[in-house]
Order: structure tokens, then C-alpha cells, then sequence
């Protein structure tokens, strides 16, 4: 409780950085529950992923977590200093437990017939329930990196461009065959 209590922010969302203009796209909704789509696959928003960030930007506000624009700071206050921390170290524990829960789906005990936590035989491990309980682990991950992003002052555009300058130095690592 004491936690939350010094992470209070009532900025409002719309001052967020990107969220006018992923809301100003077709398909992305201001309200964090008008786009979940009930009916199966599509349509599709212009750009995905502005609303996902734009979503969880607003699902993290829910929460009265500090945003980014908070930390644009060169020195920050301690007692948001140690915010962020907390909310780093409490996502990274997310994200840890959420691809802990993804392995389960598979066999990582090699004198085991069952897949991982899962009590699930191996021949049945690839049936489409459980391939769909596994996409759903993969959503679950999603939902916490981007919020690691968030709170690192990342939008949708700076992630790419870190995910594309990461790529070309792995594909380089991987093309000369020295890593």
C-alpha cells in the first residue's frame, strides 16, 4: 500500500506522448474496452501497436502509476525515483513469471512424458486448445513489456527503432559467425 501511495499521478492521459495520435487513427478508441473485438480476428486499427501502448497506457492510469512524462527529468525526486524502481522491478518480476508460465506449455524435463507444469502428455501438447493457452501466455507478456516500455519513456516509434538498430547488430553477429 505505502508503494502505490507514492506513485500518485492525476495527469490526464491525453497528454500522454503519442496517445493524440494513435487515438486520431482509424480503429483506436479513447476508451481502453471499445476495441475488443468479441467476433473473431479483424478489423484491424491502422497501427496495432500505437493501440496497444495507447490501451495500456490508459489500463496503467487505472493504477495511478507514475507515467513517462514524469521521468523526462534528468534527476528525479526520490521518492520517484524509487517509484520507478519499485514499478520496474515489480514488471520485471511479471514478465519473469509470465514466460515461466509459457514454458510450462513445453517439455523441459527430459525424463518426463508431461509438458512441463501443464500435466499434459506430449501428444496432446499441440491440440488447439492448448496452442491457444499458449498464444495467451504470449498476450500476457506482451501486456507487461509494454508496460516496461512505458514506464521507460518508450512509445510505439522508439521501440522499433531500438528493435530495428538491435536486429541489424544481431543478424551482423549471426552473418559473421563470430557470436
Amino acid at each position: 500500500m505505502a508503494k502505490k501511495d507514492t506513485c500518485i499521478r492525476k495527469d490526464e492521459l491525453t497528454q500522454e506522448p503519442g496517445y493524440a495520435q494513435a487515438v486520431g487513427q482509424v480503429g483506436v478508441s479513447e476508451d481502453c474496452c471499445d476495441y475488443y473485438n468479441t467476433d473473431g480476428p479483424g478489423p484491424y486499427p491502422a497501427n496495432p501497436l500505437a493501440q496497444i501502448f495507447a490501451h495500456q497506457r490508459k489500463f496503467m492510469r487505472r493504477f495511478s502509476h507514475l507515467m513517462p512524462q514524469d521521468f523526462n527529468r534528468l534527476v528525479l525526486p526520490p521518492e520517484d525515483a524509487a517509484c520507478l524502481t519499485a514499478q520496474i522491478d515489480e514488471v520485471a518480476t511479471c514478465i519473469a513469471q509470465e514466460a515461466a508460465e509459457l514454458r510450462d506449455w513445453v517439455p523441459w524435463k527430459c525424463w518426463s512424458q508431461q509438458v512441463g507444469g501443464k500435466h499434459v502428455h506430449q501428444a496432446n501438447m499441440w491440440r488447439p486448445e492448448h496452442i491457444h493457452e499458449m498464444r495467451v501466455e504470449v498476450v500476457d507478456l506482451v501486456h507487461f513489456v509494454v508496460q516496461a516500455a512505458i514506464l521507460l519513456g518508450m512509445d510505439e516509434h522508439m521501440l522499433y527503432d531500438i528493435w530495428a538498430q538491435k536486429a541489424r547488430i544481431n543478424n551482423a553477429r549471426q552473418e559473421s559467425g563470430s557470436y
